[in-house]
């Protein structure tokens, strides 16, 4: 086996290795899983997510002199509303 592999064919094959057994997977491939077993969990609105903010503002996890619209707005976005995320960004604004 060569360890050098020219790139300059059309024919290249990217891919990935995980340990889990059901990565790439559908539902249907996997043994014993029921249809109904997605789960939809809830994220923050905007407005949720701006009481939260405010929320750890008050209880000091993040610093008053940082604190912004824009930037409880930017870790929002960056968590896709989701609340354990911006739990553990908030300490971050800068």
């Amino acid at each position: 086996m060569d360890a050098f592999r020219s790139m300059m064919h059309d024919d290249m094959m990217v891919g990935a290795f995980s340990h889990s057994t059901a990565v790439g997977k559908l539902r249907k491939d996997l043994p014993d899983v029921p249809s109904d077993a997605r789960q939809e969990f809830p994220r923050y609105s905007l407005d949720e997510a701006e009481a939260v903010c405010y929320y750890y503002l008050r209880q000091r996890l993040v610093r008053r002199e940082v604190f912004s619209e824009e930037n409880w707005k930017k870790i929002y976005y960056l968590a896709n509303g989701n609340g354990a995320e911006m739990r553990w960004l908030v300490p971050f604004m800068r």
